[in-house]
């Protein structure tokens, strides 16, 4: 019994004393810098962002009337930017990006950071999420 307890105490305390990946970091860090240098203001500029960016074909659903809805996403290490795009007759009326923050709390703060150039900080329980409206 006592050696059962011990090693779930080393597993557990091993798991903890990992850290954060730098590598996954550096990885979110400059998808971050890329999508805060794009205008936000210039939807195409955003759109061209997840197009070269994307790692799966561009497939936009067709609602029907003229109107079309894209979903892409970019992803990182702990993190992945999304958005949705509506259109109407090819032309964008709207979109919206959205990204959670990571699970590991030790990097909550600087993502926040970094985040809010771009993103609204939205906390929703048990998730903080990253949103702007356009």
């Amino acid at each position: 019994m006592r050696t059962i307890i011990f090693l779930v105490f080393m597993t557990t305390t091993t798991i903890c004393s990992f850290g954060t990946n730098p590598f996954w970091v550096q990885l979110d860090k400059k998808i971050i810098q890329e999508l805060n240098s794009v205008d936000k203001n210039n939807s195409n500029e955003v759109e061209r962002y997840f197009i070269n960016n994307r790692k799966s074909p561009q497939i936009k659903e067709n609602l029907g009337f003229g109107w079309k809805i894209w979903s892409p996403g970019v992803g990182g290490g702990y993190i992945s930017v999304s958005g949705t795009f509506i259109y109407f007759n090819d032309s964008i009326v709207n979109y919206t990006l959205y990204s959670q923050l990571p699970d590991e709390k030790q990097l909550v703060g600087r993502y926040s950071e970094w985040l809010s150039k771009t993103l609204i900080l939205v906390r929703y329980f048990p998730l903080s999420l990253m949103l702007v409206l356009f």
